[in-house]
């Protein structure tokens, strides 16, 4: 049976630990119904995780008796940063999701020339990030950044060691073109980029790129971008 996974900020080792996070107790005693005896698996940001049975519950601490952490080799290698547009609807909440799940480092919300919906919201954002890690079996959470304008972005960007500009009409190349330690990868909005902005990612040295002959919407290029980037050798 499939164990619970849920990240805290405590250190791992072995023997007692407490838990005094309010949301991941109320998670865990009142959403779940844990009981004490059951088994579950915590990791924290340091990329450790250990298997531990809950002692005692309740709405104000849990107390978990942990087996010694391991550090599982599960991340990507390279660190990897997704510039997308701001998405209309759920549908940037969904980027945040599947990208998370397939290991993307870094999520940056992007706003555009074309840009429909100006604004995010960074906490909600956080909280579906920290799910899917969970959910996925990460040893790690993605950094949801502030949102950044064209500008700011391209300036970020300057020192990957390659960026990527998925934009239609380019079509990839070789596979390992993709492997990089630091890799940048653009996604823009439902209207596409302007041709401003397609100038000025040619003159700053964006290498671009298409991921179909076909015309993807935004939320399938970010989520097909950042796993041609984060398993290169898988595609």
């Amino acid at each position: 049976m499939k164990q619970h996974r849920f990240c805290v900020l405590n250190e791992l080792k072995p023997g007692k630990l407490l838990i005094q996070d309010p949301d991941l107790c109320h998670q865990i005693n009142k959403v779940l119904r844990f009981k004490p005896g059951q088994g579950l698996v915590l990791f924290n940001q340091e990329g450790f995780e250990a298997e531990g049975v809950i002692d005692y519950l309740s709405t104000e601490k849990v107390e978990v008796s942990l087996d010694s952490p391991r550090q599982p080799q599960r991340e990507p290698k390279g660190d990897t940063y997704l510039y997308c547009a701001v998405l209309k609807k759920e549908n940037f909440a969904l980027v945040v999701q599947k990208t998370t799940e397939i290991g993307i480092k870094n999520i940056i919300p992007l706003i555009t020339e074309r840009t429909v919906k100006q604004a995010v919201n960074l906490d909600r954002l956080r909280i579906i990030a920290k799910e899917a890690s969970e959910q996925s079996g990460r040893v790690s959470l993605p950094v949801i950044h502030p949102v950044m304008d064209w500008s700011t972005a391209l300036a970020h960007a300057a020192g990957h060691e390659v960026n990527y500009f998925f934009h239609t009409g380019y079509l990839s190349d070789a596979k390992n073109r993709y492997k990089s330690q630091t890799t940048g990868i653009f996604i823009g909005p439902e209207g596409g980029w302007s041709e401003k902005e397609v100038a000025e990612a040619k003159g700053k040295g964006l290498v671009f790129k298409s991921l179909s002959p076909l015309v993807l919407r935004a939320e399938t290029a970010a989520i097909l971008g950042a796993y041609v980037a984060v398993m290169p050798d898988s595609c």
